[in-house]
């Protein structure tokens, strides 16, 4: 396997969605968990910053403490958050990428890689459950 550090793009979508349709993810609590966490929703940049920063540690874990740095990245500074509309899919499949780069080390036991691995599954149930199919599709 192997793991590198993901586009602001990417988080930064992540982030958006999550803050633009904040009201959608509170069937499954994602704000109430990130807030508990100290995630909270108070600035956006915070979350994109702590996503950057589990990125960084997944590529440390993989390829040593300094591997980050030959990548272009060097600390949370880094990262930069600007709004990014996208759509449900892009967005679930951002999550699965940067959820897939943080699977080094300890970093899947981590507060935020859970909430968030969490969340795609419930953001890939939404997107099915709003296609056609899904509602022709039998019951029982």
């Amino acid at each position: 396997m192997s793991s590198f550090i993901v586009d602001d793009k990417t988080i930064n979508s992540i982030v958006t969605y999550l803050y633009r349709h904040q009201n959608q993810a509170y069937p499954y609590n994602t704000r109430g968990k990130l807030e508990a966490e100290g995630l909270g929703f108070s600035r956006p940049e915070f979350l994109g910053e702590e996503m950057y920063r589990l990125n960084l540690a997944a590529v440390e874990d993989r390829y040593g403490e300094y591997a980050a740095g030959t990548m272009g990245a060097f600390s949370g500074s880094d990262y930069t958050y600007r709004p990014i509309d996208a759509s449900p899919v892009q967005v679930l499949k951002n999550l699965q990428c940067w959820r897939y780069q943080c699977s080094e080390g300890e970093c899947t036991e981590t507060p935020l890689y859970k909430i968030l691995d969490e969340y795609a599954g419930d953001l890939a149930q939404d997107i099915v459950q709003k296609l056609p199919e899904y509602d022709t599709a039998n019951w029982g």
